[in-house]
């Protein structure tokens, strides 16, 4: 029966997973410079962590960003299912790559 149960609670956590991308370019990138865990609850309505702030991360690029990422991955699942605290906590991964600065020049 043990192993049963393991085996559902995996298959939970792979049917659970997804990805969204927001991205200014063509494509989104490989690598983030930027990542954290975000945490929601009681499905998505209450954040008990602040939002990413694009304006602190991307300071050097006056907050102009070209791709963010959230997730909710098997990790993510995994800590959900190992505290019992599923519908209540839902942890989430937000990344972030800054773009460029571009600066608008009076003519």
């Amino acid at each position: 029966m043990k192993h049963v149960l393991v085996f559902f609670l995996f298959l939970f956590t792979l049917n659970s997973c997804w990805t969204i991308h927001f991205t200014k370019g063509d494509f989104p990138p490989q690598d983030y410079e930027f990542s954290q865990w975000h945490h929601t609850g009681i499905a998505g309505l209450i954040e008990y962590s602040p939002s990413v702030n694009i304006e602190e991360v991307c300071f050097e690029t006056k907050g102009n960003w070209e791709a963010v990422k959230t997730q909710t991955g098997f990790i993510q699942n995994l800590a959900r299912i190992l505290t019992g605290l599923g519908f209540w906590w839902t942890p989430q991964e937000v990344s972030l790559q800054c773009g460029e600065f571009y600066s608008l020049k009076e003519n």
